[in-house]
């Protein structure tokens, strides 16, 4: 384990309701629907892969264009193989075949696969699954599980038919992937809207799930669906579980409203059993559980706009929550209720475990209110308190004879003892802005300049894993926020545009803006254009002084290495000096620390995020490959929140991790650091139950830096 001692130095500067909505990822509403029609060019020579997807990995098949809604794939596959034992996951075979709509083939269209026989001889049969339907926001009646549609291909602008298994019952060598659009249905009238861009998702100080979106052009309402897909089933009726959870005017949604029946014993029942069929049995806090793809359903939020005529709805646009669902509290665990609170157990009952929707445990603090404590005849101290960031609460109940000075002798105990919580518990939680709504004037953003739409030259090295990635990047740090990808994603196959904003974001920490920067994607006149804001920097920054303070950031970037390392020979040696100096310098402030790495420049208050930002900066500098990260850590007594942002760096082909927040011991006073988390292997036990979101890279690409068990998102 990569230890030593602490030094001090001087400073160097429910059931899940069988989860089903409307159609087909969400295409099929109980309104009655429209589907989204492929308007692509016709002829396969105008349609190009590029390099979008890994010829290493996929093999890219000629694409089919406006095929029915309702087409049967028929792939070859002999007759003696055994499709039930292929499918069965014991066998340890990947899924047949699999369709997805978009190109990082992350988001699945829910599919049945069948074997049968045609002209040619055996085959696999490849047809649109429709999933049961529950709609939460109508009184429920005999038909409610059902849409009354006939299964079938609408709901996206694209398809992805991706064949992992061979047709001897083999897994290929390269995946084969087949790109196919819907034709256009001359019946009935599918006027599209356009799809509500802006889509945001955060957990609110009462741990609901609040989302909001911007508005659409001729909208009447909108829908918002949660869509849960359970990776490791088989049977479609188990795999594919969809939800109407809301229909409003409004452009926002704040899941409390869907636990109005709740009793204060549950919350979030929307979310109370995500686990997959695989992992059911997984008792919870089981140590060494880590929530992926194989014990959490993969759950989605997807908002749709619907106008006056019900057939006039917008295309599906999945957005992951999975990063979130260690926020969403479930229910209390319920242990020691009904003791009285002695001196000596006091740290013990200032927490209580919630499960949460993850199925991980927090033990989060309690906050008491004192203004309705009471005393009863017995002379214990009734105080009624609260579950931070939950809207648990109930009462605690205080040992009068441990508390002869009464209620100000518990309050000064309390208050004590949830410093010294705070101060054993390790430094996490990430800035989040569930009101970006209320502070991102889009509009005065997009009409102030003129969509940039070349590759401009910059003062500073770019990270990107895509072309995309560096034309977003590059932008940006040339000033640049409102933004035309067209020519980068108008082909099968492209990245998504917010997916490679995000990380462009993540990885170059001289753009000065926040990770989570507000990205807004919208589509207009046959163009496809993105806006980038950042609501919690300085609004009235202009392009001048912002360059003015990056320069000045990199020059002092530069000449802080330099004199950092001269006296270093290893790449190691570099990290650990780095690492020293961070958190020797910087001090914790989830609230009001920086998120960017101007926190070199600033008073010295970060939050795990400004820490991270600093940290790639002067590694890269220092000549190390870096990758900034966000996600999950195991919450641990007095801890509010498990978001986090930590670094890997690579050391001799292998990613380690750094995470120097947590290498900074103490509050900013003393000058401590300690390497405790510094370059550990992924696998350390001391990272249990951490996990990795796929927002640090491109959906697509991030499998190839991390092992997906490891991931969420």
């Amino acid at each position: 384990m990569n230890t030593k001692a602490v030094r001090k130095k001087p400073c160097i500067g429910s059931a899940f309701f069988r989860l089903a909505v409307e159609a087909l990822a969400v295409a099929l509403l109980l309104s009655g629907c429209a589907g989204f029609r492929g308007r692509l060019a016709t002829e396969f020579g105008k349609i190009s892969f590029a390099d979008n997807m890994d010829p290493s990995i996929y093999t890219i098949k000629e694409p089919l264009l406006n095929v029915a809604e309702d087409y049967v794939f028929e792939l070859p596959m002999n007759d003696d193989v055994d499709l039930e034992a292929l499918l069965d996951p014991a066998s340890g075979m990947p899924n047949p075949v699999r369709v997805y709509t978009d190109g990082s083939l992350t988001q699945e269209y829910p599919v049945m696969i069948q074997q049968g026989e045609n002209e040619d001889g055996a085959c696999l049969r490849v047809m649109p699954y429709q999933p049961e339907c529950l709609d939460l926001t109508q009184e429920p009646t005999e038909d409610s599980t059902g849409s009354g549609h006939q299964a079938g291909w609408f709901g996206s602008d694209g398809y992805y038919l991706v064949r992992y298994v061979g047709q001897d019952g083999n897994p290929m060598g390269k995946a084969e992937v087949t790109y196919f659009t819907v034709q256009e249905d001359k019946t009935a009238a599918r006027t599209m809207l356009a799809a509500p861009a802006g889509v945001h998702c955060t957990v609110t100080g009462q741990g609901s799930l609040a989302v909001e979106w911007t508005p659409v052009e001729n909208a009447d309402h909108y829908d918002v669906y949660l869509l849960a897909l359970d990776q490791t089933a088989v049977d479609p009726a188990e795999r594919y579980r969809y939800l109407r959870i809301a229909s409003t005017a409004e452009t926002s949604f704040d899941t409390v409203a869907c636990d109005a029946s709740a009793a204060g014993e549950t919350q979030n029942a929307l979310f109370a059993d995500l686990t997959t069929a695989a992992s059911r049995e997984t008792a919870v806090g089981e140590v060494g559980y880590l929530p992926n793809s194989a014990s959490v359903r993969k759950t989605s939020v997807a908002v749709v706009a619907v106008g006056s005529d019900p057939a006039q709805q917008s295309p599906v646009r999945f957005h992951s929550i999975n990063p979130l669902l260690a926020q969403l509290p479930v229910a209390p665990l319920q242990t020691g209720t009904g003791l009285a609170v002695h001196k000596q157990s006091l740290h013990r009952a200032l927490c209580q475990q919630v499960r949460m929707a993850d199925n991980t445990v927090a033990s989060l603090p309690l906050q008491l209110d004192f203004s309705r404590a009471e005393q009863g005849k017995n002379g214990n101290f009734q105080i009624p308190y609260t579950i931070k960031g939950t809207k648990f609460g109930g009462t605690l109940e205080f040992a009068g004879e441990d508390w002869p000075d009464g209620l100000e002798q518990i309050r000064q105990a309390v208050e004590q003892a949830q410093a010294d919580l705070s101060e054993q518990a390790p430094h996490t939680g990430m800035p989040q802005d569930s009101a970006w709504a209320d502070r991102v004037d889009w509009d005065a953003l997009t009409s102030s300049q003129q969509p940039a739409d070349t590759m401009p030259d910059v003062a500073y090295n770019v990270n990107g894993t895509r072309e995309l990635v560096l034309y977003l990047a590059r932008n940006l740090m040339a000033g640049n926020s409102w933004i035309d990808v067209t020519q980068y994603v108008s082909q099968p196959g492209a990245p998504d545009a917010e997916d490679a904003a995000r990380e462009a974001l993540y990885q170059n920490p001289l753009l000065l803006l926040s990770p989570d920067s507000a990205v807004l994607v919208q589509r207009d006149n046959g163009h496809t254009l993105v806006a980038v804001c950042d609501p919690t920097g300085d609004a009235t920054a202009d392009a001048e002084s912002t360059t003015a303070l990056r320069q000045k950031l990199d020059d002092f970037a530069n000449e802080l290495v330099t004199r950092l390392i001269s006296e270093t020979t290893t790449d190691a040696e570099k990290v650990d000096v780095l690492n020293d100096y961070l958190a020797d310098t910087l001090t914790f402030d989830a609230a009001e620390g920086d998120g960017t790495a101007q926190v070199l420049l600033a008073d010295g208050r970060a939050s795990s995020v400004g820490y991270a930002q600093a940290f790639k900066l002067l590694a890269e500098k220092a000549g190390i490959p870096c990758l900034y990260v966000t996600g999950n850590v195991q919450v641990r007594p007095g801890m509010t929140g498990s978001r986090h942002a930590w670094d890997l760096v690579q050391m001799d082909g292998i990613w380690k991790v750094v995470d120097v927040t947590w290498n900074d011991t103490d509050d900013g006073s003393l000058n401590q650091s300690s390497d405790r988390y510094l370059m550990l292997d992924l696998d350390d036990p001391l990272l249990a139950g951490r996990s990795y979101d796929t927002g640090f890279m491109l959906d697509s690409m991030a499998p190839q830096y991390l092992d997906s068990a490891l991931l969420v998102g």
